[in-house]
């Protein structure tokens, strides 16, 4: 953060009241279950969030973002679906970064089954899912088209109104918008979306779940986030002798930095420069940006 106090920290309404964990495995609600993937570290947050949703008579189930190829996680999965004698019927993912989906060619193979993602991607070999249709009838689950955080991201609506979020909505902290195919712009018009659609609940891609309030404040949370952080490099950039290149922003924003972190405030930033430079608010020159005036 810049040490200007016009930039202090904006209040985040999870607060302190963030469970310092989250179980292993736990029903979120009466027909899904969290699976926690042991893939934990500072890009992952706790691990990521696999989902296995059944249908209202437990006959089928669909598991969103199977996440790492890992045998353990992968039994836990198993055993959730067995311990209800369903059977399994397609695969889903909110995006397709290795974290949320790297079993998938595997478990295509494994269950017999499909798998269903962003239409961009459907050269990977998924089915492409249309948005504001249902996903696997048995199951039902709509389709949320959220690009933003990556081009083919996804939400995913259950019939009970439960939102599987993916990496829009975190339940811990704010979401990379990684440039290059991370664009900021589409991520807000993304989030505003959210507003429109009637859920009961969060179940974020990493991080604990949240109601709908709580949801709520924290769209708008981050919304807010990334305009103080558009107008902080304003700022910077505007107060600066003269052209200022990538690194230079990063550094007098974030401090110092290094590894994943590092890597991750770097491609946000672009993905912010980028869409101040569509705007024709900063203009670039070779790899350095500066005011148009």
């Amino acid at each position: 953060m810049s040490s200007d106090p016009s930039f202090a920290k904006l209040d985040d309404p999870r607060g302190l009241d963030l469970p310092p964990s989250i179980p292993a495995l736990e029903y979120v609600s009466e027909t899904t279950v969290r699976v926690l993937a042991p893939n934990s570290s500072p890009m992952t947050l706790d691990g990521t969030n696999t989902y296995v949703v059944f249908s209202p008579d437990f006959a089928s189930a669909v598991v969103v973002d199977p996440g790492p190829p890992t045998r353990s996680h992968i039994d836990v999965v198993e055993s959730v679906v067995a311990e209800k004698d369903a059977k399994i019927k397609g695969i889903l993912v909110t995006h397709t970064h290795l974290d949320h989906s790297e079993a998938v060619r595997e478990l295509v193979r494994r269950w017999n089954v499909k798998a269903y993602a962003h239409p961009n991607v459907s050269y990977l070999g998924y089915e492409p899912v249309d948005e504001g249709k249902s996903v696997i009838e048995e199951v039902s689950l709509g389709v949320i088209y959220t690009p933003g955080h990556s081009s083919d991201h996804l939400c995913f609506l259950d019939q009970r109104g439960d939102l599987m979020s993916g990496d829009h909505i975190l339940g811990r902290g704010t979401t990379v918008v990684a440039y290059p195919d991370g664009d900021l712009d589409r991520y807000l018009e993304s989030l505003g979306k959210l507003f429109e659609v009637d859920y009961r609940s969060i179940q974020p891609g990493h991080g604990p779940s949240m109601g709908k309030d709580l949801g709520q404040k924290v769209v708008e949370y981050y919304i807010s986030h990334r305009k103080v952080r558009i107008a902080q490099i304003l700022e910077i950039v505007s107060s600066a002798q003269g052209p200022l290149e990538l690194s230079e922003l990063v550094s007098s924003i974030y401090g110092p930095l290094s590894g994943p972190i590092l890597w991750a405030a770097t491609a946000t930033t672009q993905a912010a420069v980028a869409y101040l430079v569509a705007r024709g608010e900063v203009l670039q020159r070779g790899d350095a940006y500066l005011l148009p005036y």
